[in-house]
């Protein structure tokens, strides 16, 4: 087995400026394969008709348009899309001929499909399900024969297992503009722009299950025959962040530009201070949205994808945050169950659409004031005032953990955590010896 490499290549430039200002320029491209990735050995494959209808993963794809097309209504007391004249499809009619005339003399085996497997699986538990109900054990739910599975193995809906066909990139240009430490003030500010692209952001020591507990769930390699439809911005990924550091010593008291004469009383109350913070901002954080249906893996939902542009901006509902407007949720959800909404459910052999959501991003300044007093040559008191998040401002976690990603869900976009905790300050006295 290949063990895991990585290249990287890192381009620097330094120029400085009048005034003791430092500006540098660093380009930095690192790629990262062979990293362990998720992957499920017992995925159902794209099957081939051998008589000439096509492979499973096309002829799936028109029978879940059919179903978005059709319009509600009742099927053996069930409320679901029906459509008792959908075109037959010559994949269905040849591999599931048994499935034909399971409702009514005349009725083709597409048709049969449709109503009883695919239309009330499409949204809710997906293609897999159908697929399942088809092939794997059709006798359970009363139609069809059953036969040697075609698509799974004998003994796994799934089954994963690690692999080494994972790869990740990362290319950033970083400026920083730095102020080494004169009149008493050091400061520094940087801006990255960046981008970081891979198959699957989890931690390689878990699964798809235990990952939930780093608040990154649902993605695993959602295709086992076509890896590559993983590919997106990674669960970290900033296209921009800005920092910014400072110290600054006041130039007051003994030995300093001001009141340098002053007794030792006056120099304990106003000499020796220093003032420092650190901040950090970046831009938004991607997200996934998640269908609720399994459309080419049976352990993972697929991820919705976008037919058309939509705004995510943060908005309160009844003192609940939502990453977008309220009224755009409602028109994802209805949406959805037609094929013609700004979201739609993937099909089987799609993965959907990665981290292709953007919402809150980080930002905090924190900083401090001290002072210091020398007791004696071995002892010094020193005073620590610190505040954090001193601007109280809220970020909200866009990660599974903190918002809700669910497609046709009511509370879909709600967030319930933050990426910072609330303004906190804290006042200390140390003494060394």
């Amino acid at each position: 087995m290949k063990t895991p490499y990585s290249e990287s290549f890192n381009v620097s430039f330094q120029h400085q400026f009048g005034g003791g200002f430092v500006f540098e320029q660093a380009y930095v491209d690192r790629l990262a394969r062979h990293l362990l990735q998720q992957v499920d050995l017992a995925e159902p494959v794209d099957y081939v008709d051998p008589l000439g209808g096509g492979d499973y993963f096309a002829a799936a794809k028109i029978l879940s348009k059919a179903v978005d097309a059709a319009p509600f209504g009742t099927f053996n007391g069930a409320s679901q899309k029906v459509n008792n004249s959908v075109p037959a499809i010559p994949y269905f009619e040849h591999v599931f001929p048994s499935w034909k005339n399971t409702d009514y003399a005349g009725e083709s085996a597409t048709q049969a499909i449709f109503n009883n497997a695919w239309s009330p699986t499409r949204y809710y538990g997906g293609e897999t399900l159908a697929l399942a109900i088809l092939d794997a054990f059709p006798v359970i739910y009363g139609y069809g024969s059953a036969s040697q599975s075609t698509f799974w193995t004998d003994q796994f809906s799934s089954l994963y297992a690690l692999s080494t066909m994972g790869n990740s990139s990362y290319n950033a240009l970083q400026f920083t503009l730095r102020h080494p430490a004169t009149h008493g003030l050091t400061v520094d500010f940087g801006y990255t722009f960046s981008k970081s692209l891979d198959l699957g952001s989890e931690t390689e020591r878990g699964n798809v299950f235990t990952n939930a507990d780093d608040g990154y769930v649902d993605f695993g390699i959602q295709n086992t025959w076509n890896p590559k439809l993983n590919k997106a911005v990674s669960d970290f990924d900033t296209h921009s962040l800005f920092t910014a550091d400072w110290i600054y010593a006041f130039p007051v008291g003994r030995g300093r530009a001001w009141l340098s004469d002053g007794n030792r009383i006056t120099d304990a109350f106003i000499g020796g201070w220093q003032w420092a913070g650190l901040s950090r901002v970046t831009s938004g954080l991607p997200f996934t949205l998640l269908s609720q249906g399994y459309p080419t893996n049976y352990e993972n939902p697929g991820w919705g994808i976008a037919t058309q542009p939509i705004q995510t901006k943060k908005t309160f509902l009844g003192g609940v945050p939502y990453v977008m407007n309220p009224a755009t949720v409602a028109s994802i959800n209805s949406g959805v169950f037609t094929g013609q909404g700004p979201i739609r459910y993937p099909y089987a052999g799609e993965a959907g659409e990665r981290n292709y959501f953007r919402g809150d991003g980080y930002f905090d300044i924190d900083s401090s004031l001290t002072k210091s007093w020398n007791l004696t040559e071995r002892a010094q008191l020193k005073f620590a005032a610190e505040a954090y998040n001193i601007t109280n401002s809220n970020r909200f976690d866009v990660s599974p953990a903190g918002l809700n990603p669910q497609l046709t869900g009511s509370a879909l976009g709600a967030y319930s955590s933050t990426l910072s905790t609330y303004r906190r300050m804290q006042f200390g006295l140390r003494m060394d010896f």
